[in-house]
C-alpha cells in the first residue's frame, strides 16, 4: 500500500480549541494532536489564548478533511483562513499599506461581511494587538481610523461597537489631491479590486482620448 493511501485511511482527528470565554479560536484536522499541540505553540502567535480543545475522530484523512471545512464555514473560527470567508487575510499580503492600514482594513472587511453585527462589540486594542501581532498604538490607530469612518463608535468603560451600516459601501474620495485618491482606495479595496479599477479607468481614458 502507497504511502498517500495509508495516510489517507488512517484514523484523523478535527480539532477545536477555544480560549478562556469559550470562544472558538481554530479548527484543525491531525491524527496526533499531541505533536500538533506542539507545532502550534511554536508557530501561532495566538497559542497563548487557547484554554481547551476538544477532538472529534473521523475513520479516515478525507472525512476529517470535509467535516473540518464544513465547521469553519458553518462556526467562524477566529484565526483559521482557509475555508472562512469571513477570517481575514495575513497582514503580509498587504504590505504596501501601513500597519495600523492593514489592521483596519481586515477589521472593516469583517465588519462589512457581517462577523460583527450593529451593536455587537469589536476586539480592543488589547486584543488586537495580540491577533496582528502589532503594538498597541498600532491597534490603537487602527480602531480610530474606523470610528472617523462611521463604522464603530466608542463607549465610555465598556468597548467599541458597531454602528448602523447605510453608507458603509461608499468611499468619500478627496478632490484635487490625486495622491489622496489612491491611498483613499488602497486603504478600502482588495488587491484584485484595485487591479480592476485600474483596467477600468485605462479603458475609460482610452474611450474618451
Amino acid at each position: 500500500m502507497n504511502r498517500s493511501l495509508t495516510r489517507a485511511l488512517r484514523r484523523t482527528a478535527v480539532y477545536r480549541l477555544y480560549d478562556a470565554e469559550q470562544r472558538l479560536l481554530y479548527v484543525g484536522v491531525t491524527s496526533t494532536p499531541t505533536t500538533r499541540w506542539a507545532s502550534h505553540a511554536r508557530s501561532k502567535p495566538w497559542w497563548g489564548e487557547v484554554a481547551r480543545f476538544a477532538l472529534e475522530w473521523h475513520d479516515h484523512e478525507p472525512g476529517a478533511l470535509s467535516a473540518e471545512r464544513a465547521a469553519i464555514q458553518a462556526e467562524r473560527p477566529t484565526y483559521n483562513m482557509q475555508h472562512n470567508a469571513t477570517c481575514p487575510p495575513r497582514l503580509e499580503d498587504r504590505a504596501y499599506l501601513a500597519p495600523y492600514e492593514r489592521v483596519a482594513m481586515d477589521l472593516r472587511a469583517a465588519i462589512v461581511a457581517g462577523a460583527y453585527g450593529v451593536g455587537t462589540r469589536v476586539p480592543g486594542i488589547t486584543q488586537l494587538g495580540k491577533r496582528y501581532g502589532v503594538s498597541e498604538m498600532t491597534a490603537h490607530r487602527a480602531l480610530k481610523l474606523l470610528t472617523e469612518e462611521g463604522l464603530i463608535e466608542p463607549r465610555r468603560g465598556v468597548g467599541l461597537f458597531v454602528l448602523e451600516r447605510d453608507g458603509w459601501d461608499a468611499i468619500v474620495i478627496p478632490v484635487g489631491r490625486p495622491e489622496n485618491v489612491a491611498r483613499k482606495l488602497i486603504q478600502c479595496l482588495s488587491r484584485e479590486d484595485l487591479l480592476a479599477v485600474k483596467n477600468a479607468l485605462d479603458a475609460e481614458l482610452m474611450r474618451t482620448n
